[in-house]
């Protein structure tokens, strides 16, 4: 029989497996978006179009008021009293030729007064509109042969005036000498109008200027309501660009951190808020699978609690039980022989049913992570109780090692069946156990100093240990042991 009552050794139950939850990267967050411009681009694009649209109506501004003041200037300081002077001369000249015809008429020396009067506002005159017309080629010109012509005009009058002095005058002479003279002033005032036209000219194309200056400040004036509009334009536009996504963004967010975190975060808007979101969202789904994760443990968690303490129950209670059923037959079977052929089946079933029990908990309690050490030392424990003592233990090797579930348990098995005939049979006070991996073997030795066997039987126990290791390709040796007791070593390869 069996006699060690303990979970470990049983086959163990393939772990339930784990759902792959991968993240996905945030470029697969969504379908590819099409070219975004950042926050930073779109700002400086509207900060930069909004300073230079400022700038330029700035400037054109304070171009057309310094093209405005600089021709009124030169219409107030130059062409306007050159203006004022071309009709004050005409008017000097004018008195000039009356009192020169009214001395040539009459004699009266009174008429020379006017005459030498205008004379010398004609001279005054023609001096300030040499330098006022200067900067002007034409008006120069004209004003150069106006001078030219009072020059003419002039001498004509001054013999004319001389020869009156003289005396009276035929009439005929008279006549001729004032036709002359007339003809010469005709060909003043000419010149003179020619003169006053240029100046006029001068004066009228200043004045378009001032009024296309003004038109360039119309335009300006345009050109900042236009600028205001854009104005007005921007808060709008950097609502639909930068406002609105995030604020929909933000509301996605607490729609999330509220509890709904199956919804999805969708990215909008600029390129940083798109990455954000993006972002947002890898977060949201490794948060959701690690929710859905941590459920699983805990689902996982409540079951392995019931089912360790459903295999306690069974360990500490049935199991114990049938282990000391075995033990009291076993003893039976020695104290009266005769009753052997009876017992003896009787302790074959409770072998059976104890490894039964113990393979329904070991599928309980174990899953394919066990290690090789644990179920030895759960199995050390478990005989110890029976024994009075543990059985010391020497591991070799990297025994946590071994990747293969079906030969940790066939050894955790046959470990099980040779300490339970140490039990039965040897009557020992020490148990010695060593489990090596070595290059491509993996080996059992149990040895103890009780009572051996004389002649090696063949009983059901060693028989279940060869059978075990023939599946491996494996060997099992039973030997008296020098001194005393007896030693079994089990082998098989490593690959098996």
């Amino acid at each position: 029989m069996t006699a060690i009552a303990g979970a470990a050794g049983a086959p163990a139950g393939p772990s339930e497996p784990v759902p792959d939850r991968r993240v996905p990267p945030a470029t697969a967050a969504g379908p590819r978006p099409g070219r975004r411009r950042s926050v930073r681009f779109l700002v400086t694009a509207l900060v930069v179009g909004l300073v230079g649209l400022l700038l330029v109506t700035t400037a054109a501004t304070f171009a057309a008021r310094l093209r405005v003041t600089g021709v009124l200037t030169e219409l107030d300081n130059r062409w306007l009293p050159a203006q004022q002077q071309v009709a004050a001369l005409q008017s000097a000249y004018v008195d000039q030729q009356t009192a020169e015809r009214g001395f040539m008429l009459t004699g009266d020396p009174g008429f020379l007064v006017p005459y030498a009067r205008g004379q010398a506002t004609a001279t005054r005159l023609e001096a300030s509109l040499r330098r006022l017309v200067a900067p002007d080629a034409s008006a120069a010109g004209s004003l150069r042969q106006l001078v030219a012509a009072n020059a003419a005009w002039q001498k004509e009058a001054a013999a004319e005036i001389a020869a009156r002095r003289a005396g009276p005058l035929p009439q005929a002479q008279v006549d001729a000498m004032v036709g002359t003279g007339q003809r010469l002033f005709d060909a003043l005032r000419a010149t003179l109008a020619t003169l006053s036209s240029r100046v006029g000219g001068v004066i009228a194309l200043d004045l378009r200027r001032v009024s296309g200056a003004r038109q360039v400040v119309e335009i300006v004036v345009v050109c900042s309501l236009a600028l205001a509009l854009v104005a007005l334009l921007v808060l709008p536009l950097t609502r639909r660009i930068l406002t609105r996504p995030l604020e929909r963004l933000v509301g996605q967010l607490q729609t999330v951190a509220g509890g709904e975190d199956r919804q999805p975060i969708e990215p909008e808007g600029a390129t940083e808020l798109v990455t954000l979101a993006k972002a947002a969202e890898q977060m949201r789904r490794s948060l959701v699978d690690r929710s859905d994760d941590l459920v699983a443990a805990q689902r996982a968690l409540t079951l392995g609690a019931e089912r360790d303490r459903f295999a306690a129950e069974l360990h500490d209670r049935s199991v114990q039980r049938l282990f000391a059923l075995g033990l009291s037959l076993s003893s039976l079977a020695k104290r009266s022989p005769e009753l052997a052929p009876m017992i003896v089946p009787l302790i074959d079933e409770t072998d059976r049913a104890v490894r039964e029990l113990r393979g329904i908990i070991f599928d309980l309690t174990h899953d394919g992570e066990a290690s090789l050490q644990q179920g030895i030392d759960q199995i050390l424990r478990e005989v110890a109780r029976v024994l009075g003592f543990t059985p010391d233990l020497v591991l070799r090797g990297p025994v946590n090692g071994l990747a293969d579930g079906s030969l940790t348990r066939e050894l955790l098995a046959v470990l099980r069946e040779a300490l339970s005939n140490v039990v039965r049979h040897a009557r020992a006070s020490r148990v010695d156990v060593v489990v090596g991996v070595e290059d491509d073997n993996v080996h059992l030795v149990v040895s103890d100093d009780g009572v051996g066997p004389e002649v090696v039987v063949q009983g059901n126990g060693l028989r279940n240990m060869r059978a075990r290791a023939a599946r491996l390709g494996g060997q099992v040796e039973l030997a008296p042991r020098p001194g005393g007791g007896a030693r079994l070593e089990w082998s098989c390869p490593r690959s098996a």
